[in-house]
């Protein structure tokens, strides 16, 4: 390895004769930069406390007229306008608007707002939500005049038994409000819920699992918005990302099969998550770059949310939902699907160009791909090496037959960068040691001379038998290896 600088994620962006779409989003990129620099764009956290505060202030307003005027009255016309207006500026800048209440208090996308004169707005708000089971709505696009009416009345009715949540999602379904998205109640955790202490390796392992399982809930959310045509909510995956570059340092644990893998496309996409923050860290990116990684990471196969030959009926209704793209088309579908999404910034054209290209080699006509998605790239393969089906490589015969591509597919720095970080035996490599016990690899290299010296937890004794209880050891204390063995099923 040498002392060369990490390659530079903010370096500048090219057109490339690539995407029509991603080479017009970056003209308009470097304008708005022009304009920041001139100080002409206002800053983002203010308008979005502003024009969030209106929001909010409006729907109260007009779900309080709800229990005296009918939604049709003209009464409701100015403050109608007045939500609109301000949806829309937000939609405008920020893409999706997500407005929740937490005890009392309003946030309007992770920014806590409170208007002049309204001290007991987050109060009223919350009664109104609570009603149906909600804590708070998000906004995926800008909505007309009738369709703010349409809410509101729905807002309105009178709460169904059983469900009230799914009641109203079925409402708002039925108006054609899809757009609109429900949020459960929300509210803050009570010091006598923490948690008992625990160990602090068990507690990692916990934090880890508990955070991977959150991690494929948003997941899930993201594929079921793209594929309902609704933008996913970026502000949350990146809260998610921010948690998980916090578990990215040296020696992170990693446990590759027993995490609540969840379906197929959640479990990929959050171990490429995972091995794309192990080597950005590596590489040393700072925190903010690692968290844009993170995101890119996400959203690399989004464009198989994409459905074409789409079918719809003279009366609008679709008629068939069409097909994903091949994997030829994924990339670039992808890259579409991203750059829909309002407002620019050099984040959002990143992942875009990261989804495009995370499937291109180094040695392209098109020239070298962008840092993201080499690095994208390289965690893609492995995971697909390591759970082809029925033909899974050991995570080390996986990296073996990647080194063979080194500067042709793969950038050679960033490879080597990933195969000293994971070490000799990566993350779910199944061991045999000389006392016959079987152990699975469970962290990356924790400190230089520690190549190969991995902690493990024990899948079965020496007698073949799987321990009555976890059991964890560490090879640069104990245990010689013999061996190493094809994966094999959890015991249990």
């Amino acid at each position: 390895m040498t002392d060369a600088q990490p390659p530079d994620p903010d370096g500048p962006l090219t057109d490339r004769s690539i995407v029509p779409e991603v080479a017009e989003a970056i003209r308009l990129l470097e304008r708005a930069q022009q304009r920041v620099g001139a100080g002409v764009q206002d800053d983002l956290e203010t308008v979005v406390r502003n024009d969030g505060a209106r929001l909010a202030q409006a729907l109260v307003a007009l779900l309080r007229m709800t229990r005296t005027h009918d939604v049709g009255n003209a009464a409701f016309e100015r403050p109608v306008v007045d939500l609109g207006v301000s949806l829309r500026r937000l939609v405008d800048r920020v893409g999706v608007v997500q407005l929740v209440v937490v005890e009392d208090e309003v946030y309007v996308n992770d920014i806590r707002v409170r208007p002049d004169g309204s001290k007991d707005m987050g109060a009223r708000l919350e009664r109104h939500l609570a009603r149906h089971g909600l804590g708070g709505l998000s906004f995926h696009e800008r909505c007309t005049p009738i369709q703010l009416r349409m809410l509101v009345d729905a807002l309105s009715l009178p709460p169904s038994a059983g469900d009230p949540r799914r009641a109203m999602a079925r409402v708002l379904a039925g108006r054609g409000l899809g757009a609109i998205e429900l949020h459960g109640e929300f509210r803050y955790k009570m010091s006598s819920e923490r948690e008992p202490a625990v160990p602090e390796s068990e507690q990692a392992a916990g934090d880890l699992i508990e955070l991977d399982e959150r991690a494929s809930a948003i997941i899930q959310v993201c594929w079921d918005n793209l594929g309902s045509n609704r933008m996913p909510p970026v502000a949350q995956v990146r809260r998610i990302v921010a948690e998980l570059v916090k578990h990215s340092g040296p020696g992170v644990l990693v446990y590759s099969e027993e995490l609540p893998v969840g379906q197929a496309y959640t479990a990929h996409v959050r171990r490429v998550t995972h091995v794309c923050l192990i080597v950005g860290r590596a590489l040393g990116l700072n925190e903010e770059q690692l968290e844009e990684l993170g995101v890119a990471a996400m959203f690399h196969d989004v464009g198989y949310a994409v459905r074409e030959g789409v079918i719809m009926g003279d009366d609008g209704a679709v008629r068939s939902r069409g097909f994903a793209p091949p994997f030829a088309r994924h990339g670039s579908a992808g890259a579409r699907l991203l750059l829909k999404a309002r407002g620019f910034s050099p984040g959002k054209l990143r992942r875009a160009l990261a989804t495009f290209e995370h499937h291109r080699d180094l040695e392209d006509h098109r020239g070298v791909p962008q840092l993201y998605g080499r690095i994208v790239r390289l965690a893609e393969d492995y995971d697909n090496l390591i759970r082809a089906r029925g033909a899974g490589f050991p995570p080390p015969e996986a990296l073996a037959r990647m080194k063979a591509w080194a500067g042709i597919r793969y950038d050679p720095t960033l490879l080597q960068l990933m195969i000293n970080t994971l070490g000799a035996y990566p993350p779910g490599t199944v061991l045999e040691l000389e006392d016959r016990q079987v152990v699975r690899s469970m962290s990356t290299v924790r400190y230089p001379g520690a190549f190969a010296l991995p902690l493990c937890e024990v899948v079965q004794g020496p007698d073949g038998m799987p321990p009555p209880q976890p059991i964890t050891i560490d090879l640069a204390r104990q245990g010689t290896v013999a061996r190493v063995l094809r994966a094999t099923r959890r015991p249990g």
